[in-house]
């Protein structure tokens, strides 16, 4: 006979202002200004603020 451990369920953590955020995707990829990057370094980061439905 095999023994089976009890799992819970995993709770869910709800926010209690339920309003969506509004993110700026421009600052949110920018780099510190101390530090320095190389324009490919730069690139790679852009890339990631781009709209994804522009890549579609």
């Amino acid at each position: 006979m095999s023994a089976r451990a009890r799992l819970s369920a995993p709770k869910t953590v709800t926010r209690s202002d339920s309003k969506p955020r509004k993110v700026d995707r421009k600052s949110a990829n920018a780099a510190p200004d101390g530090w320095e990057l190389t324009k490919q370094q730069q690139a790679f980061i852009d890339l990631f603020s781009e709209d994804d439905s522009k890549k579609q």
